[in-house]
């Protein structure tokens, strides 16, 4: 899974990870209050969770980069993972050198993007797809991830689905007329079906 993770930000993602370096890797949770931290030998990548929506906490990423690099690790890449969308972090307030650190080395990845089975840049058909395709063997492990890759793709719809009731809202159902004409349209919809049937018949 390490592999295809490491393979997928080189491939989709501009990383310029040697694999060599992480061939005995650790990856550990919460260390230095970073989400996920992924050692090699030297090396280090920063993987910062915000798929449920978290805000970002002050100079956040900068201050987790100074750690790594505090380590003696060389930080090959920075991690920020979002639901969808590719909204960078918040640098409000942040030095020059504090926004090259971290810029040189960002990847902002969305974990769902819209299509049907998301695309080679997300994270649900770029990683994790490929991590239960490989666990065919280990039933256990390929439900997990099935599983996860469900609810990935069912968040990620809410979530886009916001925007596109907002907009049709504002647009549509705040004038009187519009709303009763939408009305209209959906009690048409409901009785499509029977309409169809009923041509067919005749």
């Amino acid at each position: 899974y390490l592999r295809l993770f490491l393979e997928f930000l080189n491939s989709q993602h501009n990383a310029q990870i040697d694999l060599l370096n992480y061939s005995n890797a650790q990856v550990v949770k919460e260390e230095g209050k970073i989400d996920i931290l992924i050692k090699g030998f030297k090396h280090a990548i920063i993987v910062e969770n915000k798929i449920y929506g978290a805000s970002d906490r002050d100079r956040q990423l900068s201050r987790y980069f100074k750690t790594v690099v505090g380590k003696n690790y060389n930080c090959d890449a920075i991690v920020y993972l979002r639901l969808n969308g590719n909204v960078p972090p918040n640098m409000t307030g942040w030095k020059t050198q504090e926004m090259d650190d971290v810029n040189q080395r960002l990847k902002i990845i969305c974990a769902y993007d819209g299509a049907d089975d998301g695309t080679e840049k997300d994270l649900l058909k770029g990683w994790i797809t490929k991590c239960r395709d490989r666990s065919k063997k280990n039933s256990d492990a390929y439900h997990i991830l099935r599983q996860y890759g469900d609810i990935i793709k069912k968040l990620g719809r809410n979530t886009m689905n916001k925007p596109t009731m907002e907009e049709f809202y504002q647009d549509l159902i705040k004038e009187d007329k519009d709303f009763k004409t939408a009305l209209s349209l959906k009690n048409m919809l409901n009785e499509l079906h029977n309409y169809e049937v009923d041509r067919i018949a005749e």
